[in-house]
């Protein structure tokens, strides 16, 4: 393995010499590009570090606003703000999509399941839920829906939450989020919603929301527990809720939660935001805007952050852990990531993997991408020639090498194979050893000057020099070599042997003052060479 360029940081030095003070929030991934030379079978492990941003680089924030008769102080306090928050939130994305949703109650007498009472009034215009300005980038519009919201009534207490929070969750709802968009629905407040209960501050049961056919006891009966609260995490929906319940004493100047502050904080916990608390004329504790409590707000969101990968056939990529939970914005992850190669043929070839980090609900996986990484690895091309060698083998008549005679001894007269019988073998690291071709021929060859000059090999043209050998061995045959005087050279093949049919390849004759030589090439075309066939001439 050989680590060729790691490159990270570039925008962030570019950031730095151009003096430039205000970057969108994205997640940092270091190093975001790595490049490696692998050999297959081959692995490499390297430790990165996401920094998660406080707004996804795509989000969709939707404003819900309740309209009932007792949110005067706090709708006058939005549209004041409104610009200003949507403006700070497209500071913190790069691509920023706001939504505009409004609602009161549903207009008409319920009575089921144990609670009796007129919900909302027709007569003031009251409606469940309305989508004012669906998900868009026109942020004037946005403004401009929010401009234009007047106040109904909402008879008794309880509102119409449970429905907003249920379409939320609903592809055909209108609200229209993107796919692959953060998704945060920030829903002002003073009051609880309808639910069965028990356990509903103030009520205990605040009677039933009938849903979208708005009739009680049908099956699109909607619950908080059982039908809001996970329509919202299928989808991917971060709830902050903003409760106008509450009060500041006006004696000691502390701020003091009403009754169904935690209701909430409970509800907007699950879905992985929070409450928070403001007066109940709908000014700021502590005497900040809108604007900065609803960025506190989302800062504090903890979302799961994971990640996926896509990649090339033979590359593998794995992250551990496999994903973080309860992330807070600004928070630097650590991620172990081993890159290994398959075994395998990928000779000279470039493979890529992309890593998406994600931030979002990882159960239902319902995220937006926070970061890439991209990763290549090179395998090195196969410079190196194969090796081709011989060895004396047994004459298949007998068991054994044949014994020493006058030359197979060593000294002046030793170093020939009486007998003529070779096994020849060839390997090489690229090329499988059934696909690597052995030639047999002769040569002039001089390996210390680097000359080699066939002449004549088995199934050779010396017309078409060019043109390989139509005869080819392969790494564990048997050839018989034999040296005569003034012979041509020829080959043959040898038929059966004491029935051993093709134990041996070829009869080989070569005239007596020329040895042969073995010539492996893989499939790149790298040759090895040597000359291991030594046999005696014949007696004179």
């Amino acid at each position: 393995m050989k680590l060729i360029a790691k490159i990270g940081a570039i925008v962030s030095t570019l950031v730095l010499l151009l003096g430039l003070t205000s970057v969108i929030a994205t997640a940092d991934v270091d190093p975001d590009y790595v490049y490696y030379e692998l050999e297959p079978g081959e692995s490499v492990e390297v430790v990165k570090t996401v920094t998660t941003p406080t707004l996804a680089p795509k989000a969709d924030v939707v404003i819900a606003m309740d309209l009932t008769g007792s949110m005067g102080g706090e709708l006058t306090n939005l549209k004041s703000e409104v610009s200003n928050i949507i403006t700070a939130l497209a500071a913190e994305s790069t691509d920023l999509n706001v939504g505009i949703v409004s609602f009161m109650d549903y207009p008409g007498y319920y009575s089921y399941g144990g609670y009796s009472s007129t919900y909302g009034s027709a007569s003031y215009g009251d409606y469940a839920f309305s989508v004012d300005y669906p998900v868009g980038n026109d942020f004037a519009a946005a403004d401009a829906a929010v401009s234009a919201m007047s106040l109904g009534y909402g008879a008794d207490g309880p509102e119409a939450y449970t429905r907003v929070m249920w379409e939320t969750g609903q592809p055909d709802s209108g609200i229209g989020f993107r796919a692959g968009a953060q998704r945060i629905v920030v829903m002002f407040g003073d009051n609880v919603p309808h639910d069965l209960g028990p356990g509903v501050p103030w009520y205990g049961n605040s009677g039933i929301d009938p849903g979208r056919d708005a009739t009680a006891g049908t099956a699109d009966d909607i619950d908080v527990e059982d039908t809001a609260i996970p329509a919202m995490l299928a989808a991917g929906v971060t709830l902050i809720y903003v409760d106008s319940s509450g009060y500041t004493d006006w004696y000691t100047g502390n701020y003091i939660p009403g009754v169904p502050f935690n209701y909430w904080d409970n509800i907007a916990t699950q879905t992985g935001g929070s409450a928070v608390g403001i007066n109940s004329n709908g000014t700021i504790p502590g005497g900040i805007s809108l604007t900065d409590l609803i960025l506190g707000q989302i800062e504090e969101i903890t979302p799961d952050v994971w990640w996926e990968v896509t990649a090339d056939t033979g590359l593998n990529i794995s992250l551990d852990p496999s994903v973080y939970y309860d992330v807070a914005g600004g928070t630097g992850l650590e991620f172990t990531e081993t890159i290994s190669l398959d075994e395998g043929d990928y000779e000279g070839a470039t493979l890529s993997a992309t890593v998406t980090f994600y931030s979002g609900i990882y159960e239902s996986g319902t995220g937006a991408v926070i970061g890439t990484q991209t990763i290549e690895v090179l395998t090195p091309e196969d410079n190196e020639p194969p090796i081709v060698w011989c060895m004396e083998g047994p004459n298949p008549h007998g068991k054994n090498i044949p014994p020493a005679g006058w030359s197979t001894l060593p000294g002046s007269k030793g170093g020939k194979n009486d007998d003529g019988f070779y096994y020849l073998y060839a390997e090489d690291d690229s090329t499988p050893v059934e696909d690597l071709p052995i030639y047999v021929g002769l040569a002039n060859y001089d390996p210390e000057a680097g000359v080699f000059e066939p002449y004549w090999a088995l199934g050779w043209d010396p017309s078409t020099p060019d043109i390989p050998p139509t005869v080819s061995l392969r790494s564990g045959d048997v050839i018989k070599v034999t040296e005569a005087l003034g012979a041509k050279p020829s080959y043959k093949k040898i038929g059966s042997i004491k029935g051993q049919a093709g134990a041996v390849t070829y009869h080989i004759t070569v005239p007596n003052d020329q040895d042969l030589v073995i010539v492996a090439v893989d499939a790149n075309g790298d040759m090895a060479i040597s000359q291991c066939i030594l046999v005696p001439p014949p007696p004179k």
